[in-house]
């Protein structure tokens, strides 16, 4: 199944400007795969290959590495994984590995890998983003919830962000930083007649 997508004012007679292919196989030996390319110039495309999981989810995407050479392919891989609620435990940073692109997943060696994992709360918020590298953590952000409010506190060096909202979701006002040394903004909504 194939498909194209061209921009207003686009000629029928010029190369699309995207074009999907998609792969579902019959057996289930292999995984689903969306294959995207994006018109560059004339008619040069760049390719990229998603392979999904079994809910049709991102799981790994391939593209084709400007290291790469006829003889020896080389294929930038980005991984994601999901927890067992769905959320989105963890998403690599592109990684260069040998092989070609598109033909299916390819193995990252777990030494390569740098990646940002996740933590969730009960309710499904997000509560903590760390960057690990060679299976060690290197910074991380947290998020804790106060009902009203909910204050960010980024790795160190950064500035933790506290911030208010109401019932409808709108935000009432921002602290930026902690003790002596908060900037606060408030924010004010007028009905309109």
């Amino acid at each position: 199944m194939a498909g194209e997508v061209r921009l207003p004012g686009q000629a029928a007679d010029v190369p699309a400007a995207k074009v999907f292919a998609y792969r579902l196989d019959p057996d289930h030996k292999l995984p689903p795969l969306v294959t995207s390319k994006e018109l560059q110039s004339g008619t040069t495309y760049a390719t990229t290959w998603s392979f999904l999981d079994s809910t049709g989810r991102d799981r790994q995407a391939h593209e084709v590495s400007p290291a790469s050479t006829e003889d020896k392919p080389k294929t930038i891989v980005t991984d994601t994984r999901y927890d067992d609620a769905g959320h989105v435990a963890a998403e690599s940073l592109p990684v260069l590995v040998d092989g070609g692109t598109g033909s299916a997943p390819q193995a990252v060696p777990g030494d390569h890998v740098i990646e940002t994992r996740h933590s969730y709360d009960a309710l499904g918020r997000d509560t903590k983003a760390a960057q690990f590298a060679q299976g060690k953590e290197l910074w991380n952000s947290s998020t804790a919830y106060f009902g009203d409010h909910q204050r960010t506190t980024p790795p160190a060096g950064g500035v933790v962000k506290t911030s208010w909202t109401d019932l409808r979701g709108r935000q009432l006002k921002t602290e930026d930083g902690t003790g002596a040394s908060i900037a606060a903004t408030t924010y004010t909504y007028y009905s309109v007649s």
